[in-house]
């Protein structure tokens, strides 16, 4: 919901009357609860960024060592399962 959805929302609702007549210990307490869930929210988001990013690392050093993988096949005439790892122990290195 962007900026001008929310404040037509919220003048359907009637909330800045509302908001008005709140006592200043309930305003802080508002806009604090309103911080907390931010911040939350933000830390949400930077876990899901970096699970995304390192799920993306994975894939590409799978796809590195599957390459590898199929040369030494290909070179060494040999199953793909032992292919595998020795072009693992080859890209560690």
């Amino acid at each position: 919901m962007n900026r001008r959805e929310r404040k037509h929302m919220e003048k359907e609702l009637e909330l800045q009357k509302h908001y008005k007549t709140l006592s200043r210990e309930k305003k802080w307490e508002k806009m604090r609860s309103n911080q907390e869930n931010g911040r939350r929210m933000m830390m949400e988001r930077k876990q899901d960024i970096e699970i995304a990013q390192q799920k993306v690392a994975d894939q590409k050093e799978s796809n590195i060592i599957e390459d590898v993988a199929e040369e030494i096949v290909q070179k060494k005439n040999i199953p793909m399962i032992d292919a595998m790892v020795e072009a693992q122990l080859k890209y560690k290195i």
